[in-house]
């Protein structure tokens, strides 16, 4: 474990940046490639690795998956890390990304807990090669990426790591879920009290094939440093002008919401509903904290 941030060698990663594909100011690169030239991140990750499981989903068939390294690779092993909670283990300057490919379409992703603003281009990018559903068939060759939010030329100069604490983890996730709230206030479109806009992320940078009802959930178990909880985040879904699946929203409410939503011009968006009342209530809860 290291106690400080520590630099990208440049001559360390040189080949490291030969294998990427980067355009304008995003990048990606082969995620086991990163690990084999960051030895002292795979260690520190190594060492984390039933805390991270810990963090993971319970029961998650995407986590059951994950190919296992075999070979002599000093990457960790797979069925004991989920590669998806890196972006929660670490902090970088860079906004950050891990996802999950299956045929060159994204079947999962998580963000680095960078405020909703600065990952917003990660989450479009990755959002826009999610696949639609998730196929039942065997998924043989996936394919896990690390993608950066920045130019190559930036990441050659100023890629630093730092891992977290568990306190330092705990302030990231309530500073990213404000961010995410403020966003959604902020951006959403109001019908009776009812925030209305696009669904392109989830909270603490999770990608668009979690299960919605289960990622929004964790907003109830996300754990205060004064031990409060907060409530189960009331929301909706609604595609082609029908409500998806939902909670503790007002039916009345949904009913004037589907039909006005039924003249929106693209009716294959998805549309996430949230409770504005709720949202201001959980802002004003977590501003202290992010005050600190």
């Amino acid at each position: 474990m290291f106690a400080h941030n520590t630099s990208v060698d440049n001559h360390a990663f040189q080949s490291f940046f030969a294998v990427g594909d980067c355009l304008g100011h995003l990048c990606r690169f082969p995620l086991d490639t990163l690990l084999q030239h960051l030895p002292v991140l795979t260690s520190a990750l190594s060492s984390r690795a039933d805390d991270t499981v810990n963090c993971s989903l319970p029961n998650d068939p995407q986590l059951a998956s994950l190919p296992t390294n075999t070979g002599p690779s000093p990457a960790p092993q797979w069925d004991s890390l989920a590669p998806s909670a890196l972006p929660q283990q670490f902090y970088s300057n860079v906004p950050f990304a891990i996802a999950q490919e299956w045929q060159n379409k994204v079947w999962h992703y998580q963000v680095s807990l960078h405020s909703a603003q600065e990952s917003r281009c990660l989450h479009e990018h990755l959002a826009q090669d999610c696949l639609t559903s998730i196929p039942e068939q065997e998924k043989v060759q996936l394919q896990h990426w690390v993608y950066f939010a920045s130019s190559l030329d930036q990441l050659k100069q100023q890629l630093t790591w730092q891992p977290l604490t568990q306190e330092q983890r705990q302030l990231q996730r309530i500073h990213h879920l404000y961010d995410w709230l403020q966003l959604r206030v902020q951006q959403a479109s109001l019908i009776e009290q009812l925030l209305i806009l696009p669904l392109t992320d989830l909270p603490f940078g999770e990608g668009l094939n979690r299960n919605v009802a289960t990622s929004l959930a964790r907003v109830s178990k996300l754990s205060l440093p004064n031990r409060d909880r907060l409530p189960a985040l009331n929301y909706a879904l609604v595609r082609n002008g029908r409500l998806q699946e939902g909670y503790g929203l007002h039916p009345n409410h949904l009913g004037l919401l589907t039909a006005a939503l039924q003249d929106k011009s693209d009716q294959e968006e998805t549309f996430l509903v949230l409770d504005q009342t709720q949202c201001l209530k959980l802002l004003q809860q977590l501003e202290g904290y992010c005050q600190r």
